[in-house]
Formats: C-alpha cells, structure tokens, sequence
C-alpha cells in the first residue's frame, strides 16, 4: 500500500506558518513565501509550493479572508476553515503527482531516518512494533 512522501508534511508546516502570516498582516502569498522561507532554512521547493498553492486556488481564500475577516484572528479562523480536510488531500495529492509520489511502506520502514521531517515518538513505536511481527 502506497504512502505519502514524509515530506508532504514539511510542505504542510510550512502551509501553516503562511496561514499564520497572512492572516496577521494582509499581504500577497508571494511576499508571505518570501517572508516564510527568510524565517526559516526550509528546505521545500518553493516553486513547487507555488504551483500546490495555486491548485487549490489560495488567493481567492486570501482575498474573502480580507474582507471578511476584520482582525487577524478572524482571518485565521476563515483560512483554518477554508483549509478543511478536502483542501488538505487537494494540497497533498498536488504534491504526490507533481514531484513528490508516494513511497511503500517497506521503504518508510527502511528509510525513514532519511527524511527531513523526524519522526514523532509514536511513529517511532508503531515501527517498532511491526518489526517485532515480521
């Protein structure tokens, strides 16, 4: 059974942190990526960020978030919304058929101190619990 790339992650927690950035001060989602990655040594490919963010057509979230939104807090609360569990598999499957595919879990099990993201505690376990069954 096919997985999604652990990276898909990283590109999601760097989705959150220009949520957080546009809803605080209106702003362009270009400028807010610039903003971003200034932040952070992320190492994601941006233009590849671009492309999923216009998938799932975020300007026009930015742009309602704006007008209807009259605080930050507003704004981030329309963009949590609008970033539902739909536009989460829009955004991630975006990323799966343009540049990051999927992985088995076999090759999770084996790599997946190879990745960016580290593993939390309780992927830690569940690993080790299905190599005890093997």
């Amino acid at each position: 059974m096919p997985l999604y790339h652990p990276d898909s992650f990283l590109y999601l927690q760097f989705l959150q942190q220009l949520l957080t950035t546009v809803a605080a001060e209106p702003m362009a989602i270009s400028q807010a990526i610039d903003q971003v990655s200034t932040k952070n040594a992320s190492s994601i490919d941006l233009a590849q960020l671009r492309s999923t963010l216009g998938s799932i057509k975020i300007n026009a979230a930015l742009e309602h978030s704006y007008k209807q939104g009259h605080n930050p807090a507003a704004r981030l609360q329309h963009l949590h919304h609008w970033f539902d569990g739909f536009k989460t598999l829009k955004f991630i499957h975006h990323l799966r058929d343009h540049c990051l595919g999927s992985i088995s879990f076999r090759h999770w099990q084996d790599h997946s101190s190879d990745y960016k993201i580290q593993p939390t505690k309780a992927m830690v376990d569940l690993q080790q619990r299905i190599k005890a069954l093997v």
